[in-house]
């Protein structure tokens, strides 16, 4: 076929006179939604011809395309996390920025190919997406995956009323089970499973799409990178600057999709359950299901990741009741699973990173994306400091002290040292994900402090003289932090209260911390002058406020993790 005949916007043949598809309706020559994206006809290696975009995430864009030489559809994935590159309206070549964003944008790029190996393996799987081909090139990495026609399951949702019945939706939730078995053998976890990333095909096959092992990347060489994540699917691991990922991630992810499709609610958000569980049983919404296989689910839905099941097998065996052959030792330690098992978690690890792989004709293409998406845990990623790697040791030593304690537990006790047992950890609860939230919550919520005391001798002792309640007073402090410089309250050495921090790129954000993360209300500023004030949790616009652009154009609103809501 000629390609100067080609929509791109279906790659069906449209005529060389016709700037309108009359297959699709696709105006050719219109502005494209974001000057980052590929210009439609570009041709890479040769023999791929780029059209429309299918979808946007914060790592990738995924573009429809059409192999010039098999004639055939395809959908081709481009490695770009915005927060570390960036793209001149019209051109293809990709600009990381210097430093250590260079480094970084470099590590994840390997790691992105790295990905496109490992489900290549996957050709011919029927419940995975096919990786035909990767390369290099415009300073990036691309995946070639097959074109999928059909619809996700969000909108096969939408046109069955908003609800399935339980045998519709065991038959969708049972494919995926049995795709992550498969990737979770070889290290590789989804960490965006959701309704709009799961695909039916034409033929009935229910197909995982969206799989981002490179979001780890970043963690994995100890900086941090964005969080986009979908509210009600993402396990509170997840919202964590290290939160500590595995099988379970998955399994929280999968357990919220079954419960969205069975009962027709969304499962209240991650975040809020820790403060509130809410979240209602299936049989109380009248949802025709047994109670052992509720149980399982909401086993699949507990918020602490060591109360969920660990591997897909123990979920699946619990839902069907049938056995299934289980995994006879723990999969060896990997940094794709990192070097723990949820069982001796501290609360906090290494860092989650979100992209995507969307394709398929009925692909949702993502609506608001904004630049703000771009600062989680560290908002930032740059060079580790020592305070960072002190902070680190402390929570290895915990780690490694309960770890002790669970060993040399007795299988009988008397009740005078039950109740000394759960008298203990007390002093320790700071490490648990719920009060750590709790905490959160009320920096965002509480009023402007009262003066502070005049200085006691507690705040300038030495540190052997500071007792555990003193080690959380607020010193203000200039430091290097993340690649920028920080100046502002800090607490463990860490940004923590308000602060100011700027990165050599532009980059700068003025407002509330928590922990090392922009968390709370505050103005961040972007390199190309784009600037939002208002409200938000992991360096991710949540809550109220305002995007300013440098044209003068506002959007105004409520968010949720990065997008507009309301």
């Amino acid at each position: 076929m000629d390609q100067n005949r080609i929509c791109m916007g279906c790659m069906q043949e449209k005529g060389t006179d016709k700037t309108e598809c009359p297959n699709c309706g696709f105006i050719e020559g219109k502005e494209p939604e974001s000057p980052l994206y590929l210009p439609p006809r570009t041709v890479l290696e040769g023999k791929y011809l780029i059209g429309r975009v299918l979808g946007q995430g914060g790592f990738g864009i995924t573009y429809l395309a059409w192999d010039l030489n098999l004639n055939v559809k395809l959908a081709i994935k481009e490695y770009f996390p915005q927060d570390l590159a960036t793209r001149a309206a019209g051109h293809s070549q990709i600009s990381a920025y210097t430093g250590s964003m260079g480094s970084q944008y470099e590590y994840g790029l390997d790691k992105f190919l790295q990905e496109a190996r490992t489900l290549a393996q996957f050709e011919g799987h029927p419940n995975i997406v096919s990786v035909r081909d990767f390369f290099k090139a415009n300073g990036t990495a691309y995946f070639v995956m097959s074109y999928v026609e059909g619809i996700t399951v969000k909108e096969h949702l939408a046109n069955s009323g908003g609800i399935l019945p339980l045998d519709q939706a065991h038959g969708i939730i049972m494919p995926v089970l049995d795709a992550l078995k498969e990737v979770h053998s070889v290290n590789i976890l989804h960490r965006d499973i959701s309704p709009d990333n799961i695909f039916i095909n034409q033929k009935g096959q229910v197909i995982l799409i969206d799989f981002g092992a490179a979001r780890q990347a970043a963690s994995e060489k100890g900086h941090s990178l964005s969080i986009i994540l979908k509210p009600g699917y993402a396990p509170e691991e997840q919202y964590r600057s290290k939160g500590v990922q595995g099988p379970w991630t998955d399994i929280y992810a999968v357990g919220a999709t079954f419960y969205h499709l069975i009962t027709g609610q969304q499962p209240p958000e991650a975040l809020e359950r820790m403060v509130d569980d809410n979240l209602t049983p299936p049989r109380e919404l009248n949802v025709e299901i047994s109670e052992s296989e509720e149980n399982a689910l909401l086993t699949a839905l507990s918020i602490k990741a060591p109360e969920r099941y660990q591997s897909v097998p123990e979920f699946q065996s619990a839902l069907t009741g049938e056995q299934v052959e289980l995994p006879s030792t723990a999969p060896a330690p990997t940094t794709a699973f990192r070097e723990t098992t949820p069982h001796d978690l501290p609360v906090s690890e290494k860092k989650p990173f979100p992209m995507g792989i969307i394709i398929g004709a009925g692909a949702v293409a993502l609506t608001g994306i904004l630049a703000f998406a771009l600062i989680s845990g560290g908002i930032l990623g740059g060079d580790d400091s020592a305070a960072i790697n002190e902070q680190e040791e402390e929570v290895e030593a915990v780690q490694e002290t309960e770890v002790v304690e669970q060993e040399e537990e007795p299988a009988e006790v008397t009740e005078e040292e039950i109740n000394e047992v759960e008298e203990e950890p007390e002093e320790e609860e700071v490490t648990e994900p719920e009060e750590i939230e709790e905490e959160i919550v009320e920096a965002a919520e509480e009023p402007e402090p009262e003066p502070e005391p005049e200085p006691t001798q507690e705040t300038t002792a030495a540190p052997e003289q500071i007792d555990e309640e003193d080690k959380d007073v607020l010193e203000v402090a200039t430091i290097s932090y993340e690649g920028g410089t920080y100046t502002g309250q800090t607490k463990n050495g860490i940004p923590h209260g308000k602060g100011t921090w700027s990165h050599p790129s532009g980059r700068h954000y003025e407002g509330d911390f928590y922990e090392g993360n922009a968390t709370g209300y505050g103005v961040l500023t972007f390199p190309g002058g784009e600037r939002y004030v208002g409200y938000l949790v992991n360096g991710i616009a949540h809550g109220e406020g305002t995007m300013h652009h440098p044209d003068g154009r506002r959007v105004s609103g409520t968010w949720v993790r990065g997008d507009l809501v309301d």
